[in-house]
């Protein structure tokens, strides 16, 4: 998927897609990144003009005590990147106001959070519109990368009736009925 030339900047078959890449820094010192579990839930709804609006929940956990040494807070930078031309509706759950940028030829939403072992999970929403509209009833193309280091991350993907569950180990490319 990504170019030789270019590993950050992303080449797609023809047709439309969707795209999904979250990436996050610890920045804690702790490894508590070893103990913390993630889920993103995705749910796309199509306006009757063809309009995609897609709200995006992302739980981050971590259910083990605080040892002092391994484990412990984890704090936590994230850029979550989407296709180019992505509009940020709301989002909620980071330290501060997120942000959208641009950056490798996507839409990059950010922002911070911390979280305590045993604490109540973390949800971070964002809710935005795709640069693209669609048919209802047609298919939707749609890439998931996996940031290099992390493994098995859950991933719901509700389409209009069709509904996708895997944990992300790889790059995974999918359909989704909407």
């Amino acid at each position: 998927i990504a170019s030789a030339d270019n590993p950050t900047k992303f080449k797609y078959e023809e047709g439309k897609w969707d795209y999904w890449y979250w990436n996050e820094s610890n920045y804690a010192g702790q490894k508590a990144n070893l103990y913390v579990k993630q889920q993103s839930e995705q749910q796309y709804d199509v306006a009757g003009d063809g309009t995609i609006t897609k709200t995006i929940t992302t739980t981050v956990r971590n259910d083990q005590k605080n040892d002092w040494w391994l484990n412990g807070r984890y704090r936590a930078y994230f850029r979550a990147f989407v296709p180019e031309g992505s509009i940020l509706i709301k989002g909620s759950g980071a330290k501060e106001e997120i942000g959208a940028f641009q950056q490798y030829g996507k839409t990059v939403f950010d922002g911070f959070y911390e979280l305590s072992p045993q604490q109540t999970p973390v949800k971070i929403t964002l809710q935005y519109k795709l640069p693209f509209k669609v048919k209802k009833g047609e298919d939707l193309n749609m890439l998931f990368q996996q940031q290099p280091g992390t493994t098995g991350f859950k991933y719901i993907l509700n389409g209009v009736g069709d509904k996708q569950e895997f944990d992300l180990s790889k790059d995974q490319k999918l359909t989704v009925k909407l």
